[in-house]
């Protein structure tokens, strides 16, 4: 058997080694892939050389590759031959794109589209569809090849839209593994032709323009498998009492499925088996032990029994097989299509369980799937049970059964009303007497999303004995994307609809508006711009959005030092408030200003390898896949077409919606202009000691810090980038050049746990003190905050930085922070 390999390209450092070979003694460097996180370098090609080895993940000590050749390919991967040390195996390995595939039969890669992955063990339904994929393509291409081809054929693959599905970023590697499958199979049967990918395209592109084939089969694939399921997925019982089951085979091919059985495969536990088909209302039919045929997309139900003749304990899945003749027997998933079986030599209590997601009430949206909504967090199901066995004390758990992040709490509930008979935990003990049947509530919560992966991401409730299983039920889990829910009657975000005060549309505060012309704010533009805002869609694992790091309640900040993206990296500076966002005369974005505007700034942290992940391609891809933004889209920019452009454009005035305009000291304006009885009525003696600190007040003997001379206007706004002599060198951040960084407006700065470009600061009293004692002399320093060649010292009294702390909460706006226009449209 010839083994194809294909192997990853990361930025990352793979561990080069130099080892003695067990089959020559010579001393060789060896690139070992089989260490945990290790990858391949990108100048692989030329640290690789013939003589070296390649350790591969294959078992505890991993399959050694020796390599004989090393070639370039048309598609940028590595062609490598050589052998594999101890047997002289032949094999090839391709190194590029996202991830490793391997021959059929053996172990599987199956990448995830970051450059991230999982192994696919041997029997996994997983591997079997690869293995499926790989014969269909394989022999399509095989069968369109001319019969006189010789040579090599230049290949353009077709890729279309449920094969990238399938794939993801891996599209490119996965199709240039299934050209290496054919070559193989070529190679063993002694054709003098090969075949080369040199394009990949996309569907719909046109026919490919190299003669013979244009590799067929990418884009219709139509796997002829049997899948199955069991009810109930265990039983316990006592030796020469049968143990029964239903079991469901499905056949999901394109043709019918012959002589379809069940079947025992192993010699443990003793005991007899038998199995009969069912009919519609699930009674015995059929001659028992008699193999049917399944048409195509078609269904049977079996029964089946186990009788043991001698204990079986603590227990085990009963070795259960579903076979067709012309079919490979169905993959065995633990949960779905197996039974837990036990037999004692003595009666024991023996818990049938039913897990009920309320798919026909609403509860979750399919039947056997709990959805975790992904503003929810939560997934609710019931489990019923019945006790067919003898009375006893258990244990009831629940967990996942794969490595996902999800925390599960049961509880029993009220039969009639359904409500928890106490508060749900990790597990509960209760006695349980024969013919009982009590009912259950479980409770799946998790932040990470969960793909949807039934065979393996379920949630598993156990009832035990003393440690012995006695009853199981499996139910799988997904995370759940929602749909906005929007008023029937627009938000208002227009600045004709929004009542801006005066000082916001006149003056200085007008005159610092970045809002180009081409994009005033639109009520529809804006509603269009939140729903994107909001959207995980929007981040390559569907985990995070703009507002996972821009928070409503914290003025659209963050309450970290710096924000986890999509992966749980952490971003280089702290989030910016966005409050007042639109009111900066030079119109740049992010604290250095990389961005020239804000249209340009919104998109900048979708494809961020550390924020959000997600190609813009993709991302458009993804938004004009979701019906509900036609709508939405149509309203804003008068047809449905999504581009990357109108994204930016409708998320730049969501942004610019963001005003601040009801806090305490805009109430107090309302009374009369600063200085004024009537305004200083509004705020505390302490509150008006902190703004003639801060700013010039007209009628006041108290000379000013000048703190208003940068944070501008009635509106608080940044005037400019500045050098605050946060450092004594600027080495650690220039920032926008020489150590200076664009600050957010002040408006709001009360609710933010974190302050400066880099969070250090954690109290606004820390702040405070920093402008009143800590500015360093750093090259560059504003000048303004200078006193003569050295930088200020302010010399507060404790009176006074309370007063200046005191009054920076009188900019705070409760009515923004919970506006309902700047909220999260998914949440429900």
């Amino acid at each position: 058997m010839t083994r194809t390999f294909n192997g990853a390209f990361a930025l990352t450092t793979a561990l080069f080694l130099v080892a003695a070979s067990p089959s020559d003694g010579q001393t060789s460097p060896i690139l070992d892939l089989a260490a945990a996180e290790a990858a391949i370098p990108m100048d692989a090609a030329t640290r690789i050389e013939p003589g070296s080895v390649i350790r591969l993940p294959d078992g505890a000590a991993g399959l050694r590759i020796r390599v004989v050749t090393i070639a370039a390919r048309p598609l940028g991967d590595i062609a490598i031959t050589g052998t594999v040390d101890g047997t002289g195996e032949q094999v090839r390995l391709t190194l590029g794109g996202a991830g490793y595939f391997t021959a059929a039969g053996m172990e599987r890669w199956r990448p995830d589209g970051s450059g991230q992955g999982q192994f696919l063990p041997p029997g996994s339904l997983a591997a079997a569809d690869l293995a499926e994929e790989e014969r269909l393509v394989v022999s399509r291409t095989l069968a369109a090849l001319p019969p006189d081809a010789r040579g090599m054929i230049a290949v353009q693959a077709r890729l279309g839209d449920s094969f990238v599905r399938r794939h993801g970023l891996a599209s490119r590697l996965r199709a240039q593994d299934l050209a290496e499958a054919v070559n193989a199979t070529l190679a063993s049967e002694g054709r003098p032709v090969s075949v080369e990918l040199v394009a990949l395209r996309g569907a719909g592109t046109g026919a490919s323009s190299t003669p013979g084939i244009a590799f067929a089969g990418l884009d219709t694939i139509a796997a002829d498998v049997i899948v199955a399921a069991v009810l109930p997925s265990s039983r316990a019982v006592r030796v020469g009492d049968p143990a029964t089951a239903f079991a469901t085979v499905i056949n999901a091919g394109a043709g019918e499925a012959t002589s379809c059985g069940l079947a025992l495969t192993g010699a443990s536990p003793a005991g007899s088996f038998s199995y009969q088909i069912t009919d519609a209302l699930n009674q015995p039919a059929g001659t028992p032990d008699t193999p049917v045929n399944i048409p195509a997309n078609g269904a049977q139900s079996y029964i089946f029994s186990f009788t043991p003749s001698a204990t079986f304990e603590p227990g085990g899945d009963l070795p259960l097989e579903f076979t067709c003749t012309n079919r490979a027997s169905a993959v065995v998933n633990s949960g779905v299509n197996t039974l837990w079986f036990s037999a004692s030599a003595n009666a024991v209590p023996d818990i049938i369980a039913i897990a009920e997601t309320g798919a026909s009430v609403g509860l979750n949206s399919l039947p056997g799937v709990v959805d975790i909504h992904d503003r929810q967090r939560s997934g609710p199901f019931a489990v019923a049970t019945a006790n067919v066995g003898a009375a006893g004390t258990i244990t009831v758990s629940a967990a996942p059964t794969s490595d996902i992040p999800v925390t599960v709490r049961i509880c029993q509930t009220d039969p009639g009303t359904g409500a928890c008979l106490a508060a749900p935990a990790p597990d509960l003990t209760l006695d349980i007497i024969a013919g009982a049947t009590p009912s259950f509530a479980v409770f799946a919560a998790g932040d990470t999303p969960i793909s949807f992966a039934p065979a393996t991401n379920r949630i598993r409730v156990l009832f035990s004995e003393g440690g012995a299983v006695r009853g199981s039920t499996t139910v799988a889990i997904r995370t759940l994307l929602t749909e906005p829910i929007l008023p029937e009657v627009s938000f208002l975000y227009a600045d004709a609809d929004v009542n801006l005060p005066n000082y916001y549309r006149n003056g200085p505060v007008a005159a610092a508006d970045n809002t180009p012309i081409g994009n005033r704010i639109t009520n529809a533009g804006a509603t269009l711009g939140r729903v994107l805002f909001y959207d995980r869609r929007l981040s390559l694992n569907n985990a995070v959005s703009c507002a996972s790091c821009h928070v409503q309640a914290l003025g659209f900040s963050d309450d970290g030092q710096f924000s986890t993206g999509f992966e749980g990296g952490l971003t280089g500076r702290h989030s910016p408030g966005l409050t007042n966002a639109r009111y900066y005369d030079r119109g740049h974005f992010f604290w250095d200003e990389r961005a020239d505007t804000l249209e340009d700034q919104v998109l900048v942290p979708i494809p961020n390898e550390v924020e959000m992940g997600l190609p813009l391609d993709q991302a458009v891809a993804r938004v004009a896949a979701e019906d509900f933004y036609a709508g939405l889209f149509t309203d804003a920019f008068g047809d449905a077409g999504v581009t990357s452009e109108r994204m930016a454009l409708a998320m730049a005035q969501f942004v610019r919606s963001m005003t601040s305009h009801n806090s305490r000291f805009d109430q107090a304006l309302d009374a009369g202009p600063v200085g004024s009885a009537a305004f200083q009525a509004q705020l505390t003696e302490q509150e008006y000691l902190g703004l003639q600190l801060f700013m010039p007040v007209p009628g006041s003997d108290i000379q000013a810090l000048n703190c208003g001379a940068c944070h501008t206007t009635l509106a608080h706004i940044s005037d400019d980038i500045h050098n605050i002599g946060l450092d004594a060198t600027n080495d650690a951040d220039a920032g926008a050049g020489n150590g200076a960084f664009k600050a957010p407006s002040l408006r709001n700065v009360g609710v933010r746990t974190e302050f400066m470009h880099d969070g250090r600061f954690t109290t606004l009293a820390e702040v405070v003190e920093f402008y009143n004692s800590g500015v360093q002399n750093t090259p560059g320093l504003d000048n303004r905050m200078r006193q003569g060649p050295n930088p200020q010292r302010l010399n507060l009294t404790d009176e006074e930085k309370a007063a200046l702390e005191a009054f920076l909460h009188t900019l705070t706006d409760q009515d923004f922070l919970t506006d309902p226009r700047f909220s999260d449209p998914f949440a429900n």
